[in-house]
């Protein structure tokens, strides 16, 4: 995001200067402090890509635990229920969101740096999670909180809503 962020050269140069150094120096604590008794859990091995069968649980997975932080899981209930339609609608807000978030991404070189950063984190751990071995569960769709949480601030900041739209986003938050 440094690179494609709409920034003056300066302020490029100081942020990019800063994450190199912040790298170094993240390798030179790893070497002072990369012992087995110094940072040891147990049962955690080193993260892999994730394997060619295992790739559709994954996604599965994925799809699922944004229906769960959602709460759009919309599957199995009656449709004519309020609790069908309220699914549904968060559904759609789920869809819409996303939708927003990824059409952002044609048009990032306008944006500023905080604001290219906020699209980038939101959406990098989205691969990041369907293509990890580390998803093994409902419960390890914690992982995805950064893309609600950032979207919302990134889709906050730069999104430009007419009235009558806010009025629908504001009865999708109250439904939620």
């Amino acid at each position: 995001s440094c690179f494609i962020a709409n920034e003056n050269a300066k302020d490029k140069f100081v942020i990019f200067s800063s994450l190199v150094f912040s790298y170094f120096l993240f390798k030179l604590i790893l070497h002072f402090t990369n012992s087995a008794d110094f940072f040891y859990l147990p049962g955690v091995g080193s993260p892999t890509f994730v394997s060619y069968d295992k790739l559709t649980f994954n996604i599965s997975l994925l799809f699922k635990g944004l229906l769960i932080l959602f709460n759009a899981d919309f599957f199995s209930k009656i449709i004519s229920s309020p609790e069908g339609i309220f699914s549904s609608l968060k559904f759609t807000s789920l869809v819409i969101f996303f939708i927003l978030l990824i059409s952002s991404l044609i048009k990032i070189r306008k944006f500023s740096l905080v604001d290219a950063a906020l699209l980038i984190a939101s959406l990098i751990m989205i691969p990041a999670y369907a293509l990890s071995d580390k998803p093994v569960d409902e419960g390890t769709t914690r992982y995805l909180i950064p893309v609600i949480i950032f979207g919302s601030i990134f889709l906050c900041r730069n999104a430009n809503v007419p009235k009558i739209s806010n009025i629908v986003l504001w009865f999708f938050s109250i439904s939620i």
